[in-house]
């Protein structure tokens, strides 16, 4: 179960470690677990409205869900898990409900925000790693969407000055977006010190 191996820096700074117990979850536990914060993670991006109107926000119904299922069952391929779990579940979603729609950004985010996720936490062996994974995480998540969502809107050919108006604000909001999400997943999940260094 190698690819299942929790990493032992995350599962000490969970916010949520008393709800799995200190020998953390079993393996097919583990995996239910994550499948059903994706499946939460896809419910927010097809059906949840937030109502900012700043491009690139979708990345926080994205990252929030995810961050608590890597906190609850932190194995190593856990980030992969809920993001294919999530984008099976908000295409079903969005094909069977009349939510307000999910845009091609916030799939990607989707897909991208758990692998990037597991493969910089991967590293991550202290407390500000671990923060650092998070907001590098996002932003590169958010920085693939938007390069996603900017070929897209240029495939349909647009009114090149809607795209260009657009395109000047998301260019900047996309990145601070997923560096933002990160952060407040990092702050809201984790803690940045080892609790056993607090004897």
């Amino acid at each position: 179960m190698g690819v299942l191996q929790n990493n032992s820096t995350i599962e000490s700074r969970s916010r949520f470690k008393f709800l799995t117990g200190a020998r953390g979850l079993e393996y097919p536990y583990s995996v239910l677990l994550l499948v059903c914060f994706g499946i939460i993670a896809g419910i927010s991006v097809s059906n949840l409205k937030l109502s900012i109107g700043i491009p690139g926000h979708a990345i926080i119904k994205v990252m929030i869900p995810m961050a608590v299922g890597l906190s609850l069952a932190p194995a190593r391929s856990a980030g992969a898990i809920m993001g294919i779990s999530g984008l099976i579940t908000a295409f079903i979603g969005q094909s069977l409900t009349e939510g307000p729609g999910t845009g091609t950004g916030a799939y990607t985010s989707l897909v991208c925000t758990g692998v990037f996720m597991d493969l910089t936490l991967y590293f991550a062996n202290t407390g500000w790693k671990l923060y650092t994974g998070l907001m590098v995480s996002g932003l590169l998540a958010n920085l693939l969407a938007l390069y996603v969502r900017s070929g897209f809107k240029s495939f349909l050919k647009i009114n090149i000055f809607d795209f260009n108006t657009w395109f000047q604000s998301a260019a900047f909001t996309y990145p601070i977006c997923g560096l933002l999400a990160g952060l407040l997943c990092a702050l809201l999940v984790f803690k940045l010190k080892n609790p056993s260094n607090n004897s």
